[in-house]
Order: C-alpha cells, then structure tokens, then sequence
C-alpha cells in the first residue's frame, strides 16, 4: 500500500447541524506539524486553535487529503489529461457526508483531479519506442471517472469513489518520460510535477449561515416570485453582511456562495466549492462541482 504520513482514513462520522436539520461544511486542513489551518497555504491569520472548545478545529473530523496521494485507485485507473497524456493532478480526495452521496450509499465520496492548462500542443502517439506512449496505452478509466472541461478547453476529473478507494491510498504510475520529452510549462498541473505538500482535510459544521440546504441564485437575476426557499443576499448597502464576512474564503459543501464571477446555472444545495487548493491553476478563484447536478464551473476575479 502506498504510504502516506496520516496513514489510511476510515470512515468519518460526521457531526450534523444543532438543531438537526441539512448540515453544510467548511474543510479545514492539518499539516503534518499538527496545526490546522482555514486554508491549505499556512499564513498568518488562518490558524485554528484545535484546543479551543468553540472553535470549529475542535469539533472536526479527519475526512480525506490534498497533495500528492490519492485514492485507493490503481495506477493504470490515474485520470490522464486527454490533450497531454500527462497523469491529471490529484486535487483532492474526500469522505462525504451522506446528504452528499448523491450517486448513492455505495459511492461514499469523491476524489478531484485537475489536468494541465490550454498551452501545450496535443500528444503525437505513433511513436512506438516511446515507453510514455506504451504506458499511457495501459491506462484504463476508472469506471465511475466523469471527465470535466473547462470553458478554455481545458480537463478536469471526478471520480466517485466506494468506502475502501476512499479508506486506501494511492498514486500515480511512475514516471517514464525520456529526458526532455513531454514537459509541460512550469506551474501547469501534473502528477508527476507536483512538490506540494500532503495535508488532511477535515470537515467541521459551517455554523450561522442562513443558506444551508438551499440553492444558491445569482442574487442580481434572482426570480423574487420564486416558490423556492429564498436565498439570503450576503450583502449589505456597503459590503457583506457580518455573517457573510466571517464565512467567506472557505472551502466548503453547501451553504452560501461567494463566487468570483455569475453564481453556475444549475447548483443544488449539494455543491462542493474550492477556493484555494495547493497546486491546482484556478487564477486564485474559486471551483463548484455540484454532486447532485453535475454543473462544473470555475472563475477567477
């Protein structure tokens, strides 16, 4: 089994809304130093004392990783960039709380890859000698892998993922590119180009926001005649409203939006949404994979 410094993460259990109604969650992310931080870049400001009792760190749970191990899924099962070849960028790899498993109870989580940007020229595949070539004819998509892309034409990955993918690690096939070939730009995402470090992902209850469980609307095109819940508008004459400024910058299922640019068409209250995740290329935006949907969309200020 591959080795990682957290070792295998078993099924979570999940801490629920106080008054037992829908639950959103914020991520949380723990460095192998044992501090946990708002976000995946350690700074000043983002530390969360674990040891506090009203602090979200105290009441989280470990939920799955970011960084260079993935899923229990095998090599030859590695997300590979369509255009490139290149193994996909292991993003993310995450237990869902059951409200989330919107492809059933059997598929307990998922697990998100980013491929390389819209610069590189499309692989030529005759050459026979090529072991690259030879090993990207070995692989075989994962049977609930969902490629993505992007509005640049650019590829992303989901992958739902049973119990024990989510409870093993994994890795990408080794490296066989011969000195100088298949090299992508520096900073575009790959597997086999990624130094950023392991952390684990926790989920904590996103507490005091007036969204849980609704679908987030473009507050600007909003239809006012809406039979739906009404979506709370998080902002004020000026700026957000208190509630809203403390929830914004999260990562985080469900709950209130705060998008770079348009709210997707499409979002249920079953939506992932990425702001910042080491070594993935979104323009220092945001990302929503929506679990029950399928809408995908990312954007950057």
């Amino acid at each position: 089994m591959t080795e990682s410094y957290f070792g295998t993460i078993g099924e979570p259990t999940f801490e629920v809304s106080p008054d037992g109604g829908f639950t959103a969650y914020n991520l949380l992310f723990e460095g192998t130093d044992g501090q946990i931080w708002s976000y995946p870049y350690p700074s000043e400001g983002s530390l969360v004392d674990a040891d506090a009792d009203g602090e979200p760190a105290a009441h989280s749970v470990p939920a799955g990783r970011i960084g260079p191990i993935g899923p229990g899924i095998t090599g030859e099962q590695w997300p590979r960039d369509p255009r490139t070849g290149l193994p996909m960028l292991h993003a993310i790899t995450l237990w869902l709380p059951e409200p989330y498993r919107r492809r059933g109870p059997d598929l307990a989580g998922i697990a998100l890859f980013q491929g390389v940007g819209e610069g590189p020229e499309p692989i030529e595949r005759t050459d026979e000698t090529d072991p690259f070539i030879a090993d990207l004819r070995r692989h075989r998509p994962h049977p609930e892998q969902i490629l993505l892309t992007d509005i640049l034409g650019c590829h992303f990955a989901i992958i739902w993922l049973t119990a024990d993918e989510l409870s093993r690690c994994g890795t990408p096939p080794a490296d066989c590119r011969r000195d100088g070939e298949h090299r992508v730009y520096l900073g575009d995402p790959n597997a086999w180009d990624h130094d950023h470090p392991e952390m684990l992902v926790r989920l904590t209850v996103r507490r005091d926001d007036p969204n849980v469980g609704i679908a987030p609307v473009d507050i600007f095109g909003a239809d006012t005649n809406s039979s739906c819940a009404p979506y709370t508008d998080p902002f004020g004459d000026d700026d957000y409203h208190e509630w809203a400024d403390r929830l914004q910058a999260n990562n985080h299922l469900g709950g209130t939006l705060f998008p770079d640019q348009l709210v997707p068409d499409g979002l249920t209250p079953f939506y992932l949404d990425l702001v910042e995740i080491s070594g993935m290329n979104i323009g220092s935006g945001s990302l929503q994979y929506d679990l029950e949907s399928g809408v995908f969309d990312w954007s950057c200020s």
